[in-house]
């Protein structure tokens, strides 16, 4: 049985709620992780753009990866330094403009090295991206078959890499994606390696995510390279809820159906979402389907999950919601999206309540 944050009170719903302490407390972790096995601390714009979000961890150090112009724009605009970009649809256009910020491109493509090619960027100075088994096979190149039609075709001998094949599960599947990458480059010289995301599953247990960076550490050492690690979810997730209220219930077969004021559906499929905490004190004994407002049947937040005895009005906190929700939002119906605010330091919460309201468009 939990009860809401008291900190949430008085915030109109639906509302992405997200807390800065515990955003800056993670980056902190996160960017001591990877200066600790000689690397670099990135953040995927992709996971949260939200401008607030992007200069918190700006602040903690954090340099920004983005794959696309208006993550690269979130990112400008918060004054977070341009680190790296990888994406298979830049135009010559978006690519210029990334050069000029500063970032280090992975080409994707041929075609997209010879745009960038034809607007007069220094191609050895950024990197290639490498296809890696699985479901990110169709990104990047073929190495090291490509190498030699890189040379030949463009006259360009590239140093930095960039490897990502999801989620790291344990230690053990990343020491043998490290022993892959490390028959792959044979024989390359090698300045950088950008490892991209995946490290959600491994930070739920921090015995395990610290030894990962010491794998880590220690293949940096061997190939004699710098690393950089882009941190998206594992980053954001967990400082953000989502707050709805309670619009109808229904009770058949033993079952209860609560309909709240936001979409799942809108909010993105990526991540599943739990029901984390209610206002109502009485024992989460109803086995409960929890849907949105929407006339699409997959529009679930819960197929079943416990809670207690509902009611219209009450109000519900879902968890984790930092990542991957406002992001990449629909507009199913062109129902509304919920407002973004953010908690303010835990010395000044008593006092001063919410920091602000943004509404999301």
């Amino acid at each position: 049985m939990r009860q809401p944050d008291p900190r949430l009170d008085g915030i109109p719903t639906p509302a992405l709620v997200y807390d800065l302490d515990k955003l800056r407390a993670a980056a902190l972790r996160l960017r001591a992780l990877a200066e600790s096995a000689g690397g670099i601390a990135c953040y995927s714009v992709k996971a949260n753009r939200e401008a607030e979000v992007l200069r918190e961890l700006a602040a903690a150090g954090f340099c920004a990866d983005v794959a696309s112009e208006a993550e690269l724009d979130a990112a400008v605009n918060a004054g977070m330094p341009i680190f790296s970009a990888t994406s298979p649809g830049w135009s010559g256009k978006a690519l210029a403009r990334l050069d000029a910020a500063g970032a280090t491109i992975y080409f994707d493509h041929e075609p997209q090295i010879a745009a960038a090619r034809q607007a007069g960027l220094r191609l050895e100075k950024h990197g290639a991206r490498v296809s890696m088994p699985g479901d990110y096979r169709h990104f990047g190149f073929e190495w090291p078959d490509a190498a030699a039609t890189l040379r030949q075709c463009f006259g360009c001998h590239f140093r930095r890499f960039h490897f990502h094949c999801g989620e790291i599960g344990d230690c053990d599947s990343l020491a043998r994606r490290l022993a892959r990458i490390e028959t792959l480059l044979a024989g390359c010289e090698v300045e950088e390696i950008n490892f991209g995301g995946g490290y959600g599953v491994l930070s739920n247990r921090a015995d395990e995510l610290e030894a990962a960076f010491e794998l880590f550490g220690d293949f940096g050492q061997r190939i004699g390279a710098r690393l950089v690690f882009e941190f998206g979810k594992v980053a954001v997730a967990r400082c953000g809820v989502l707050l709805a209220s309670v619009l109808a219930v229904k009770r058949r077969a033993g079952l209860q159906f609560a309909v709240v004021d936001c979409s799942a559906f809108n909010l993105g499929e990526w991540e599943p979402r739990q029901l984390w905490a209610c206002d109502r004190a009485e024992p989460w004994s109803q086995p409960t389907r929890i849907v949105g407002p929407s006339c699409y049947e997959g529009d679930l937040f819960a197929a079943t999950s416990p809670a207690p005895p509902l009611q219209v009005g009450d109000r519900l906190v879902f968890a984790p919601m930092g990542a991957y929700a406002a992001s990449i939002a629909a507009s199913l119906h062109g129902l509304p999206q919920p407002a973004s605010f953010f908690l303010p330091r835990a010395v000044a919460a008593a006092s001063t309540g919410i920091l602000h309201a943004t509404p999301t468009t």
